[in-house]
């Protein structure tokens, strides 16, 4: 017979994911332009994987796959993030006693089609409130994600944030020109300010006596 775990034991579980950040533009993979301290301090005091895939190259059904563990195909109406989809782990979760919230896009931009059901638990805007809202000894999963890592980028911001675009590598199948490099410039600029929600949601936990 298994014993359960007591609720106040149970683990928590802050999912960050950012859309559109492709390996291996950060830090802990040997970049040297792009500043990703929170990122890496993670990679640092975890597991890092140098190869890895996703369900589907498009950001909604994607972000599904995590958290109901299915393919798209699988997922009924959710490969399209609307309709009817089948349960996520923040709902079961839920269910289970965990206080569960999400930040930014949590499964779609807007999470139409799902007015009824809240698949990765109620919306806040940052994550200190999300703490402060959480009942005592409550265990909580709480989905961390940013839509300012994909398109469309501020053009110039990445010079703006003191990123050198003469210093980027681009890959290959990319012309290395002005254009090209400031564009990627500014996409670095985007994955920066992401990193800094993350760093300040870890320090938030720190804060709290529940980063370990």
């Amino acid at each position: 017979k298994v014993t359960p775990i007591p609720l106040r034991n149970r683990p928590n579980i802050l999912l960050a994911v950012a859309s559109d950040w492709s390996w291996p533009h950060a830090g802990a993979y040997g970049n040297r332009v792009i500043k990703t301290p929170a990122f890496d301090s993670v990679a640092e005091g975890g597991v890092l994987f140098a190869n890895a895939f996703v369900a589907t190259p498009d950001y909604g059904p994607s972000r599904l796959s995590i958290l109901t563990g299915r393919y798209p195909w699988a997922m009924k109406d959710g490969r399209n993030c609307e309709g009817e989809t089948v349960s996520t782990f923040p709902e079961l979760l839920a269910k289970e006693g965990y206080f569960t919230g999400c930040q930014g896009e949590g499964w779609s931009i807007d999470g139409e089609g799902y007015a009824d059901r809240k698949l990765a638990g109620d919306r806040y805007t940052n994550f200190p409130k999300f703490l402060d809202a959480r009942p005592a000894h409550t265990p909580f999963c709480y989905c961390l994600s940013a839509d300012n890592t994909r398109r469309p980028y501020e053009a110039g911001a990445g010079e703006a944030a003191g990123i050198d675009p003469s210093k980027i590598r681009v890959p290959g199948f990319l012309p290395a020109d002005d254009a090209v490099r400031s564009d990627m410039a500014d996409y670095f600029d985007a994955i920066q300010r992401f990193d800094s929600t993350l760093q300040s949601a870890l320090r938030s936990l720190a804060k709290a006596g529940q980063l370990n």
